[in-house]
């Protein structure tokens, strides 16, 4: 078989459930698998080529940090026994344990897919089978459902109701599923009313950038043709005691002129 080590990762002392079951297909596909339930005579002399293949493939699967409990083990069968027996949660500490890790677990739809959560719990219950402990379906269906937050109290109700017979796994992660999809529709679609067209949005913004900038000519043009008239008016003053007839012009006319006006929005500076 080429490269059967890209098969398996190296055990560094985690995911050994996970690694394991890599182990033991690899092993399957080279025949090697009844090795690993049948002990051998490491004394005899003629030591079984097969099984002297089966510790090979294992013992490169392990990572150097932890190849000390492996180094003493003459067959193949030690090596799986030893590494079970250390790394394995058995008994009723790992039960306890791992049930403890189940009634904490919760499904967070803001941290995760429902599908990773799924996929979490799966590990758990997984785990959980291999210290010995009998999980029937009512049982995981149970635990499932209390993993649930609040906002599925509605489907968790409805499944509730339903006869035994119907509530397979299966179906309770389907209607699970289905409930996702529909809360999910309604978030979208609040998002997507919330927020304004980006058409319209940058229409409107186009608008207010002409209008700051009319305010701002308007305010440039009156400041301008007031200081004209100011001029003026203090000329004509200059000049009234040559040509008494000839009158200034008025506040009347001065506050005439036309004056710029903005929106009271502090758009213009």
């Amino acid at each position: 078989m080429a490269d059967d080590k890209n098969k398996v990762p190296l055990f560094d002392g985690s995911n050994f459930s996970n690694w394991k079951f890599r182990m033991k297909t690899l092993l399957d596909d080279l025949d090697l698998l009844d090795i690993l339930e049948t002990p051998m005579n490491a004394s005899v002399e003629a030591v079984d080529a097969s099984d002297i293949t089966a510790q090979d493939k294992m013992v490169q699967r392990v990572a150097d940090s932890h190849l000390e409990y492996v180094k003493d083990m003459e067959t193949a069968f030690e090596i799986w026994t030893e590494l079970t027996n250390t790394f394995e949660r058995q008994g009723l500490a790992g039960q306890l344990l791992l049930r403890k890790k189940l009634l904490l677990m919760k499904y967070s739809p803001a941290k995760e897919t429902l599908e990773a959560h799924f996929l979490k719990f799966d590990r758990v219950m997984r785990d959980l089978r291999s210290t010995g402990a009998k999980m029937e379906e009512q049982d995981i269906v149970c635990h499932l459902l209390l993993t649930m937050p609040g906002e599925y109290d509605s489907v968790v109700t409805a499944l509730e109701t339903l006869n035994s017979e119907k509530l397979t796994l299966s179906f309770v992660r389907t209607r699970l599923r289905d409930e996702d999809m529909k809360r999910e529709g309604k978030q979208r679609k609040s998002r997507t009313e919330t927020q304004p067209p980006l058409a319209f949005a940058t229409l409107e913004g186009t608008k207010q950038k002409w209008k700051n900038e009319q305010c701002r000519l308007n305010k440039s043009r009156s400041e301008h043709q007031q200081k004209q008239f100011k001029n003026r008016n203090a000329n004509v003053a200059t000049n009234s005691e040559s040509d008494e007839g000839e009158s200034e012009f008025s506040n009347e006319q001065f506050l005439g002129l036309p004056e710029w006006k903005c929106e009271k929005d502090g758009s213009v500076p």
